[in-house]
């Protein structure tokens, strides 16, 4: 028999600035990777549209607007979420560049950084993130 699994789409940001991308590093053992190193992302909006929707996300969770948006790739994986069921994930791969503002503390966040490109194989980086940056010839 088969099941179908909740479907959950992700819209990602590789925010750059100065060769560097923006990345954020939650505490060891944070779920639902052992992996402490992420990109910001957000869930797809029905209503706006995926670059909208990641521009709202950016200012109103980091406090920084970003501009020129190029889809760069998708992706997808089945894991557990955050409620304790196990879904699709499809995400949704943008690139783009900070304009302007200063970065806010966010919620279980331990670390907000500009990790430099040719930095980013020293972090234990997520497993979604590292197939999108190999993708892009970043690692």
């Amino acid at each position: 028999m088969n099941t179908i699994l909740p479907v959950k789409t992700l819209l990602m940001a590789v925010i750059e600035k100065d060769n560097a991308v923006l990345m954020r590093k939650k505490p060891v053992g944070s779920f639902p990777y052992e992996d402490t190193w992420y990109i910001f992302g957000c869930e797809k909006s029905d209503t706006k549209d995926d670059i909208e929707s990641l521009k709202d996300y950016i200012l109103n969770t980091l406090g920084i607007t970003a501009s020129h948006f190029e889809e760069v790739g998708s992706g997808d994986e089945i894991k557990e979420d955050h409620d304790g069921i196990t879904k699709h994930f499809f995400y949704v791969n943008f690139r783009c560049e900070y304009q302007t503002g200063e970065l806010k503390a966010v919620e279980g966040i331990e670390r907000i950084e500009w990790v430099p490109k040719d930095k980013l194989s020293e972090h234990d980086i997520v497993p979604p993130s590292v197939k999108l940056f190999k993708e892009l010839g970043y690692l």
